[in-house]
């Protein structure tokens, strides 16, 4: 089962909820790369590194563990701090996937979210694209989905909003 994506107020619970950098920097992380946890367990292995592309934009690189693609996504200037930090901390460490979840876990409960892992941030960086008017096909490959039908339960959640939208309104 997809889980469910987080909603604004329940990110801001969870970005409150960190009691330290290092969580604040993997919440923030998760929530604009929607990477999977294992690449971030195996970076060496899966050559996860910043580098400037050639229009002098930084990028965030790194290979797909089942399909061996190499992904790039673009890194603002905004996040770029944090992203740097966070990587330079959790290579220095060497956590293990059991320890993110367990990290997640906590962050979760202090904010009053009951399940909080990996995919959730997954899920809800795909939601927030389609919801920002992304195209699926843009989605899809910054996510590094292979399996379109994925997707389309993404969107059932951003149809779900539409729906509520109407609801709301009298016209």
């Amino acid at each position: 089962m997809l889980k469910q994506p987080l909603t604004e107020q329940e990110i801001e619970k969870v970005i409150n909820a960190c009691n330290t950098d290092f969580e604040r920097h993997l919440v923030l992380f998760l929530l604009h790369t929607g990477m999977h946890i294992t690449v971030l367990v195996n970076q060496k292995e899966h050559g996860l590194k910043i580098t400037k592309g050639d229009n002098g934009s930084l990028y965030l690189i790194w290979q797909r563990p089942k399909t061996k693609k190499f992904m790039r996504l673009k890194v603002s200037k905004n996040i770029k701090e944090f992203v740097e930090s966070f990587l330079k901390e959790a290579e220095k460490h060497n956590y293990t996937r059991q320890y993110y979840f367990y990290i997640l876990k906590e962050i979760g409960s202090r904010a009053g979210i009951k399940e909080l892992s990996p995919m959730t941030f997954r899920h809800t960086f795909g939601v927030n694209l389609l919801k920002a008017g992304a195209n699926i096909s843009i989605v899809k490959d910054l996510m590094g989905v292979t399996n379109t039908s994925v997707l389309m339960r993404y969107i059932q959640y951003t149809d779900k909003q539409v729906n509520e939208f109407y609801d709301k309104t009298e016209w």
